[in-house]
């Protein structure tokens, strides 16, 4: 299995019960991908998996517990714990024209426009309203853009572009006072080790890793 076509879909937490279910924090909105596809594959590294065959899932508040046919006993789901859950791309739902995933718009090149080249996609940010994009110009220096129909007029997936019509003042504001992503990396960090219960360190790399979420144009 080639390492490129896998994407970071959930991270397994432990057992549950003693018969070896998996207990799953998810990254994808719809849980049903992990159901639906033919395979997972779990690890530390996409370059080191194992691969488990799904037979059931279940919601256990805002985890999933999920049954696989290689994994029978409690020791066994739970040698598991702290591994990423990968997703072969080809077991990936299509989306609507106006949705993507994360992972598709890294490295897309973002230019106004007017043509002037911002830079390119470095990440992407939840802020519960609308998805940022960081991006990154050829100096390093990193600017947040809101994902909004007003904003973003032209996101060609396909095509690695995404055309953008700031208002007057917001990447002069963040490049001239030294904001941008780097400013919001501490607030960010900390709401999503919130979210995944566990320390700060922690939601930092789930937040960097996340490439399977879903995003959308938001009006």
């Amino acid at each position: 299995m080639n390492p490129d076509d896998l994407v970071v879909m959930g991270r397994a937490s432990g057992a549950f019960g003693l018969r070896g279910e998996i207990r799953l924090y998810p990254f994808s909105e719809d849980p049903a991908v992990f159901s639906q596809a033919e395979v997972l594959l779990v690890g530390p590294h996409p370059n080191q998996t194992r691969t488990l065959t799904p037979e059931s899932l279940r919601r256990q508040g805002k985890r999933l517990l999920l049954r696989a046919r290689e994994i029978g006993t409690r020791e066994e789901a739970e040698q598991l714990k702290g591994c990423w859950v990968y997703l072969r791309r080809q077991d990936l739902p299509p989306l609507p024209d106006d949705q993507y995933y994360w992972f598709e718009l890294k490295g897309a090149v973002v230019k106004t426009s007017q043509g002037q080249t911002l830079g390119t996609v470095k990440n992407l940010m939840d802020t519960g309203a609308h998805d940022l994009l960081v991006v990154a110009d050829q100096d390093g220096r990193e600017v947040l853009i809101p994902v909004t129909r007003q904003i973003v007029t032209k996101l060609d997936v396909k095509g690695g572009l995404v055309i953008v019509d700031p208002p007057e003042g917001l990447i002069e504001a963040q490049l001239e006072g030294g904001q941008g992503a780097k400013g919001a990396k501490g607030l960010k960090g900390g709401r999503e080790a919130k979210r995944a219960g566990g320390q700060r360190a922690e939601g930092r790399e789930r937040a960097g890793a996340r490439q399977g979420k879903r995003g959308r144009q938001s009006k």
